[in-house]
């Protein structure tokens, strides 16, 4: 049986951004100053606020087939792999000299049952095992 999906916020993105347990992302319902986009300004200078609905995110996988989202806050934007929010999230910072390891091989199952911070002799045995 399935684990019922949670979504926790993203470290560093709390209140922006969730991810859950299952490898999906959201975006959190919030208000974004449309200024910090390069849109309209008022004439005091403030800026417009814009609000975004809470939704789930577009996630497209890189050329080696890792999914990957993009993120931002600040005006800051950047592309983050979804296997390594969910274990930063669920598990904890990545340890020293460990790679985000797929279980059953497959890069695009994000889900946290599949996933694992593990040494790199194990990674590179696992993909010798998935082929």
């Amino acid at each position: 049986m399935d684990t019922p999906e949670e979504f926790r916020d993203i470290p560093g993105y709390e209140g922006y951004y969730q991810v859950s347990n299952h490898g999906r992302v959201k975006a959190l319902a919030r208000y974004v100053p449309e200024r910090a986009h390069g849109r309209w300004q008022s004439q005091d200078g403030h800026g417009f606020t814009k609000f975004w609905r809470e939704r789930i995110m577009h996630t497209s996988p890189r050329a080696n087939k890792y999914l990957r989202v993009q993120l931002s806050r600040d005006a800051k934007k950047g592309d983050h792999s979804v296997h390594h929010l969910v274990l930063i999230t669920f598990v904890g910072p990545r340890p020293e000299r460990q790679q985000a390891c797929h279980n059953d091989g497959d890069r695009q199952n994000n889900r946290l049952a599949n996933l694992r911070w593990d040494t790199p002799r194990n990674n590179h045995a696992d993909k010798k095992q998935h082929g």
